[in-house]
């Protein structure tokens, strides 16, 4: 499994439910990596919670200001160093299929000579809110505030999401929720941290 040459990166805030479930799941199903980092930026009251959720599952933990660019960015310069393969970026309240990093796995052994990283898209099973529906509505496309095109970033900045997709994609931008890349790509590079604690789109 690609994930024993694997540095795995999660940021978390105020989340520490989330963040055991997904633990939980990476353990009971023996995904094991080289090393998991925790940087967490929940309130004081829930930093006990996090210790020992971290504690139970081996997960080294820094703290953080809010800010996911930041947090990433922390967890990155102390994996850079080490010898790995890939370093990987999780969000902490995703959900998995059993066999999704089976699936993972056999796409980066069969396409790892040919791209640095790799975003594996997210399923959202949801029905759509007013919001998306206005936003994907004709009138709304006409005029440029946003698509219904899959990944792809608008001239006003915005970028459409990416999810419950039936083949492979190529995209105008990449989510960093579950993405995986080549250590040696990520040297020199960094999140951009001035989007603020929020860091919407920084993607």
């Amino acid at each position: 499994m690609f994930t024993s040459k694997t540095g795995l990166i999660i940021p978390t805030r105020n989340r520490p439910k989330e963040l055991y479930s997904t633990l939980d799941f990476l353990y009971k199903r023996k995904i094991n990596f080289f090393k998991t980092i925790i940087i967490d930026s929940s309130d004081k009251n829930l930093k006990k919670e996090i210790i020992k959720i971290c504690n139970k599952f081996s997960a080294k933990l820094y703290f953080s200001n809010p800010s996911t660019s930041k947090q990433r960015n922390i967890g990155l310069k102390k994996l850079i160093k080490n010898k790995l393969e890939f370093i990987m970026f999780l969000d902490d309240d995703l959900k998995f299929y059993k066999n999704s990093f089976n699936i993972m796995n056999s796409h980066i052994k069969k396409y790892k000579c040919k791209y640095d990283g790799f975003s594996f898209s997210n399923t959202n099973l949801k029905k759509k809110s007013m919001l998306e529906k206005v936003k994907l509505s004709y009138f709304i496309e006409k005029i440029g505030l946003y698509s219904s095109d899959k990944g792809k970033v608008l001239d006003n900045g915005w970028q459409t999401k990416i999810y419950n997709l039936k083949s492979n994609l190529q995209s105008q931008w990449l989510p960093t929720a579950c993405a995986i890349f080549k250590k040696n790509f990520l040297i020199g590079k960094y999140f951009d941290e001035s989007f603020g604690s929020y860091s919407y789109l920084e993607d």
